[in-house]
């Protein structure tokens, strides 16, 4: 799983001192749909080498009929200035985008460190939800 030293961030602020060369970039990034028997519906995984889970959203249950409805507005994506954060149960994750890549800092606990890093190319990052918003939609409409 990429991830560097273990960063601490006290503030989103700190976003800025960021730099995209200090990130683990991704050679092969897709997102998976995957079916969890324990829970309802599918669950959403960012994957990396060899379908390696590198980041994911542990509590989005059923995240096909959510997605099944977005466009590509939708996605989780922000800026520097205003990143897309998504907090749950001691988990965390932080999406922003710089220059032409989507860097990823997701952490567990309730303290904003995050220990896994990576950047994904921007384009591929776009055309990977893309992908997965048509799949959800035939998903969805299939009854998987």
């Amino acid at each position: 799983m990429p991830s560097q030293e273990v960063p601490v961030i006290e503030d989103l602020d700190m976003l800025r001192h960021v730099e995209i060369g200090d990130v683990p970039r991704l050679d092969e990034f897709q997102i998976q749909l995957v079916r969890n028997h324990s829970r309802s519906g599918l669950v959403l995984f960012f994957t990396g080498e060899n379908e390696t889970v590198v980041a994911e959203f542990p509590w989005w249950d059923g995240v096909e009929e959510d997605i099944a409805h977005w466009r590509l507005a939708d996605i989780p994506c922000g800026t520097v200035d205003a990143p897309f954060l998504d907090r749950d149960q001691g988990w965390s994750i932080v999406i922003w985008k710089v220059e032409d890549f989507v860097i990823f800092a997701e952490g567990e606990g309730n303290d904003e460190i995050f220990n896994t890093w990576f950047a994904v190319p921007y384009v591929k990052y776009i055309s990977e939800w893309q992908r997965v918003i048509d799949l959800a939609r035939t998903s969805t409409r299939s009854n998987l």
